[in-house]
């Protein structure tokens, strides 16, 4: 009886852990080129730079929002508390911006893309979040 019970809730949990990762399109990334476009096209509400302190220092896209890939589960909901705007994450190379899309998207974020190679030098376009 407890061993029905068990097998029950192991695949209750199984379906529910399934169900929730198919809840949220999976993070879109993006060319540098396709950012521009749908930062332009307001498709993206904020831009997000993961890069370390040291790195932001030496120059960032305007109007980006400066949060540290080890951040990003903290500080993101203060920054961006709602979970419809669409973010788009970037850092040098693209790997730390993939990881923070991934940890936005466990956030509840539902529009979430990154810059995967990593140029963030022409996405000098203002956003909804710019601070004039």
């Amino acid at each position: 009886m407890i061993a029905l019970f068990l097998i029950t809730l192991l695949i209750i949990t199984i379906v529910l852990a399934v169900a929730y990762r198919f809840a949220f399109p999976p993070a879109i990334a993006m060319a540098p080129a396709e950012a521009r476009a749908a930062i332009k096209h307001h498709d993206i509400a904020a831009i997000v730079d993961v890069r370390t302190p040291e790195e932001w220092t030496s120059g960032h896209a305007r109007d980006a929002i400066h949060i540290p890939i080890n951040q990003i589960a903290a500080d993101l909901p203060h920054n961006i508390p709602d979970r419809g705007t669409p973010i788009l994450f970037y850092c040098r190379t693209g790997r730390r911006a993939a990881d923070a899309a991934q940890i936005a998207q466990e956030l509840g974020y539902r529009h979430v893309y990154y810059l995967r190679d990593g140029d963030y030098t022409d996405l000098a376009i203002k956003t909804r979040f710019a601070k004039y």
